[in-house]
């Protein structure tokens, strides 16, 4: 912008210095004024001094330096009279049709008035010298050349001379002793360099964005196509594939993700398989006996083995029995909790009926019973169900193993809610504590002899705690037996 200023008004500088040279420095200020109303803009004549003060210019220009001015939207050409201490200032604006007409009139009132103190004979001389002190060419063109528009008519009958052209204006001034035209222009370019500027821009900007998004995606691209590897190598059966992504890395996220999920269906797969070894070892059992009993009935005719025989085959088709349905409650709870099963529900309210119903039916162990008060007048949120059936089982599981007593405890401790269940039976061994709460689990049971059970009784407690957010621990107790607890989060309905 501020090269095209400069560009556009050198030629209108060199005139007004040829005004000035023809008279004496003191009647500069004068031909100025007289100057001035020719012009579409302010012209002023300025000495250093008054320069600095309004212009902030703190130096001395060169004689043929012209600078560009642009303080608080008021654009200004500056220009030092050669060999003087006196500059030409004009103010400009930006417009179109009536920035040409205002940057051009007193140009064009220059230009007729040199063309007036030269020789007409010597014309093309005079034009030549002028383009010298414009930047584009100065020539004439003949009348018959030139063809009118509408608005070229317009414009010549208001100002006495036009123009074509929008970014390279072209100006025909009527040169009336030959007839014909002085053109002058084209003029640099102005829309243009700031198209190509605004141009170079963007794309700059455009070059900078790709290569900041390549940098960003392509660390992306590749941690997905690795997880991509990974995820296909582990639905082939490569169980152990895990993820390797970086944590600093953006799909470090998805990335753990999928490792967890990975571990919980590995984890799941050889639970399974473990499961499957252990239904089948306890299936066989009362199968095997079951078929020995119904082969012996078909060959015994004496009625009280007969008898004998039919109770195996109800006992066993009873163990069976009990064996579906454990699986299928230890089933039921390994799936995820199902929120419509719980509610608001009073703890102590369950412990109280379980109690009752146990003390009804066991009367040779002696059953206390310590519950926060907390329970007692607050209800807290629960699948009650679910854990009325692992009620149930840590009471039979105590009840099969104690002496004498037995004691049930809820509390409330750093909001977790903690339900124990002691005995002062022979306890649990250490190295046992784990392994106790996974399926078919037994100790001093290498034989798997139903008549002590299938081992999951507490594999069916420790699920229910994890639908409840919870755990199960394995403890010594102050009665000298086991003590299990089950602990869960007292606001989990919140989670």
């Amino acid at each position: 912008m501020t090269n095209y200023h400069v560009s556009v008004h050198r030629g209108t500088f060199e005139l007004i210095e040829e005004e000035l040279k023809g008279k004496p420095e003191k009647q500069w200020q004068e031909t100025i004024e007289t100057l001035a109303p020719e012009f579409g803009y302010e012209v002023s004549l300025v000495d250093h001094n008054a320069l600095e003060d309004q212009w902030q210019l703190n130096r001395t220009l060169n004689a043929d330096e012209t600078i560009f001015r642009d303080d608080d939207d008021i654009e200004t050409l500056i220009k030092r009279v050669e060999n003087t201490d006196h500059y030409i200032v004009l103010l400009i604006d930006d417009s179109n049709e009536a920035q040409n007409a205002r940057q051009s009139k007193g140009t064009v009132v220059l230009l007729n008035r040199y063309l007036q103190r030269h020789s007409q004979q010597e014309l093309n001389v005079t034009l030549a010298e002028l383009s010298q002190f414009f930047e584009f060419p100065a020539q004439f063109t003949e009348k018959e050349n030139v063809t009118l528009t509408p608005l070229n008519e317009k414009q010549l009958a208001e100002h006495g001379y036009f123009w074509s052209g929008e970014n390279q204006v072209i100006f025909f001034i009527p040169h009336h002793p030959t007839g014909g035209y002085i053109t002058i222009g084209p003029t640099p370019n102005n829309g243009n360099v700031l198209i190509i500027y605004f141009s170079t821009l963007v794309v700059c900007v455009l070059i900078t964005l790709a290569l900041a998004l390549s940098l960003w995606l392509y660390p992306l691209w590749r941690d997905l196509k690795h997880l991509d590897k990974t995820s296909k190598n582990f639905g082939q059966g490569q169980l152990d594939a895990r993820s390797t992504i970086k944590n600093s890395s953006i799909a470090s996220r998805l990335s753990h993700s999928f490792n967890l999920m990975a571990d919980d269906i590995q984890n799941l797969i050889q639970s399974n398989r473990e499961l499957t070894n252990s239904v089948a070892h306890d299936l066989r059992t009362p199968l095997a006996r079951l078929r020995f009993a119904v082969e012996m009935l078909n060959d015994e005719n004496n009625q009280e083995n007969k008898q004998r025989y039919q109770h195996i085959v109800n006992k066993s088709i009873d163990n069976l029995d009990y064996l579906i349905n454990q699986l299928l409650t230890h089933s039921r709870y390994s799936r995820s909790s199902d929120a419509k099963n719980f509610k608001l529900t009073h703890l102590c309210q369950i412990i109280d009926e379980e109690v009752e119903l146990f003390q009804d039916s066991n009367t040779k162990h002696k059953l206390s019973t310590t519950v926060d008060p907390y329970f007692k007048t607050n209800k807290v949120w629960i699948d009650s169900r679910a854990l009325t059936r692992a009620l149930q089982n840590l009471l039979s599981n105590a009840n099969k193993y104690a002496e004498s007593s037995i004691s049930i405890t809820a509390c409330l401790s750093n909001d977790m809610i903690e339900l124990s269940i002691e005995d002062d039976g022979p306890g649990i061994p250490e190295e046992s504590w784990e392994s106790l709460l996974k399926p078919f689990t037994q100790i001093n049971n290498n034989e798997r002899d139903v008549r002590q059970g299938h081992g999951l009784g507490l594999a069916i407690v420790n699920q229910i705690s994890i639908w409840h957010m919870g755990e199960t621990r394995i403890n010594r107790s102050s009665l000298g037996g086991a003590s299990i607890t089950i602990r869960w989060p007292l606001k989990n309905h919140s989670s």
